[in-house]
């Protein structure tokens, strides 16, 4: 198994766009994947204090109304080959303030420190493809 290393000390777009030309993907491969709503289902009972709303980062981002502390679980990103909307609307950051964790056997978002109210969620590809290929998933 091959760990993908980000770059390190990038702004988020230059860390994006590295993530980007590792994988062999062009923003347009990406926008396609997540537009595709075939693999969508709803947020898990107990999640829907998780919102999407507008992001400064990109488009559409991920945001709880509630405070989060370190180490709790964010929302569940998959659910077998399925994406919630953290799966989905996840933005990529350098230094996020989330990363993916297998928990019980579903791919969630784990917050790596406390995450305010009406903060954006995100999380380092990287760390997404990374936790992926450790536990065997496709990518």
């Amino acid at each position: 198994m091959q760990v993908i290393e980000p770059l390190k000390n990038k702004s988020n777009s230059e860390s994006y766009d590295s993530f980007l030309e590792s994988m062999n993907m062009t923003e347009s491969d990406i926008q396609n994947f997540m537009h595709s709503v075939k693999d969508n289902i709803h947020t898990p009972d107990g999640f829907d204090h998780i919102t999407v709303c507008k992001s400064s980062i990109a488009g559409r981002g991920l945001f709880s109304d509630n405070e989060t502390n370190a180490g709790d679980i964010v929302c569940p990103m998959r659910t077998g080959t399925d994406r919630t909307i953290a799966g989905r609307y996840t933005n990529h950051a350098e230094n996020p303030n989330s990363r993916p964790e297998f928990v019980e056997g579903i791919l969630s978002l784990v917050a790596i420190n406390k995450i305010r109210p009406k903060e954006e969620i995100t999380v380092n590809y990287f760390d997404v493809i990374n936790c992926k290929l450790l536990y065997g998933e496709r990518v």
